[in-house]
């Protein structure tokens, strides 16, 4: 029996040093486009969650007011209404006039209001309301039984979260759209 030696080179199975290198710089470009997109996208969840909630809670205080719902132990109110009391704090309210027997202009004098809070509300995340009308202006009403906006202007609630601003705007017949 004859040994034949091969002279060759031997090859081990397996990556070059380069190889590894190039394939350990893909996955890193991968990996960081990744958490950047990611990062991106939780950021307009959060702001996208915000808009929501105070587009939620608008329609919630408007159809209160169409159905003319009526809070336990009261027997009139004149509406609902929602407002930002900070920059991250919102409340959502019932208003009457307890002058309605005497007064003949009963839901029209804003200034004779008493309000009564049904909830009251922080956005989360670090979302805020950008305003200089705070917490002045912010108020909005919808009277009952027409759901219709009375004593404001449109009004425009801007949201800002990371240098994004969203938007809410109530118009002045009431209509709630969200941008």
């Amino acid at each position: 029996m004859k040994f034949h030696i091969n002279n060759e080179k031997f090859r081990y199975p397996g990556f070059s040093l380069l190889e590894l290198m190039v394939s350990i710089a893909i996955i890193g470009i991968l990996s960081a486009v990744t958490l950047f997109a990611f990062s991106f996208n939780s950021q307009s969840a959060v702001m996208n969650a915000a808009v929501d909630e105070v587009f939620s809670a608008l329609k919630l205080v408007k159809g209160y007011s169409l159905q003319g719902k009526m809070p336990t132990g009261r027997t009139s109110i004149c509406g609902y209404g929602f407002e930002f009391t900070s920059t991250n704090t919102y409340r959502v309210f019932y208003y009457f006039d307890n002058t309605a027997s005497t007064n003949p202009n009963y839901c029209k004098d804003s200034t004779k209001f008493n309000i009564r809070l049904v909830e009251s509300r922080t956005l989360q995340g670090g979302v805020t309301l950008k305003s200089t009308l705070l917490p002045a202006n912010s108020r909005i009403y919808f009277n009952i039984p027409w759901g219709e906006l009375v004593f404001s202007p449109s009004i425009n609630y801007t949201l800002t979260y990371s240098n994004s601003d969203r938007h809410v705007i109530v118009s002045a017949d009431g209509v709630i759209q969200a941008d």
